[in-house]
């Protein structure tokens, strides 16, 4: 059944799911909870639809199936060696995100997400990049899910800086995933129905003074335009 997820198609309700493996739509829908259970599957939206869930993406992990194309691996690794932090691609994924890609700083001591690491969206400078892309009602339902000041900013602080990412087109977070650690991020332009994601960069706080956050942006930016 995971097979008929494609890049074109990244989402499917029960009833569709039922007519790909030609069974009935309450089989679907139990077939689907179970997968959503384990992860392998995840509720978008408004939560008819599912989607890949997290468990995919360690799967593509451990099976070496991960993979950016080259344009964006090259900006990778050009971001990662023109700061000597870490760069990363991450995309939401059910109500987590995903690092799916990265290139770590060669400095003895350094930051990192790790490809197929999920996080709440809720925390950190790439989840807020990836909530300003959202609508407001839906961003609501994600801060408001249970838990989720496990990690991260207080519901209030969260929900002001999701609107000031989305106006000035860039999140940062200090500690909210890595004590010590300090992420700027920006959102990639959405591509049809692909998932919302994020450039992000990231490195110890004492490194990552006023100046070098303000280059680090420009250059994300650049490189999300590109």
């Amino acid at each position: 059944m995971l097979s008929a997820f494609t890049a074109e198609r990244t989402t499917m309700t029960a009833t569709e799911i039922a007519a790909v493996i030609e069974v009935s739509v309450p089989t679907a829908h139990r077939i689907a909870k179970a997968l959503e259970g384990n992860g392998y599957l995840a509720r978008h939206g408004a939560g008819k639809a599912y989607g890949p869930g997290p468990q995919i993406l360690r799967l593509a992990r451990l099976m070496s199936e991960t993979r950016v194309n080259g344009h964006q691996g090259a900006l990778l690794a050009a971001l990662r060696d023109r700061f000597d932090e870490t760069v990363s691609l991450h995309i939401r994924v059910g109500d987590r995100r995903v690092c799916i890609a990265e290139e770590v700083s060669r400095q003895g001591i350094r930051v990192t997400s790790g490809v197929g690491e999920t996080y709440p969206l809720t925390a950190g400078a790439a989840g807020k990049a990836i909530l300003a892309q959202l609508p407001a009602d839906e961003v609501h339902r994600i801060v408001d899910l249970p838990a989720s000041d496990a990690w991260g900013l207080p519901r209030t602080e969260l929900l002001e800086e999701i609107e000031l990412t989305r106006r000035r087109g860039w999140a940062t977070s200090t500690g909210e995933t890595v004590p010590g650690a300090l992420a700027v991020a920006v959102p990639l332009p959405l591509s049809g129905d692909g998932p919302p994601s994020a450039l992000n960069l990231v490195g110890p706080r004492d490194r990552m003074d006023p100046d070098t956050v303000d280059k680090a942006l420009a250059a994300l930016r650049e490189a999300a335009r590109s």
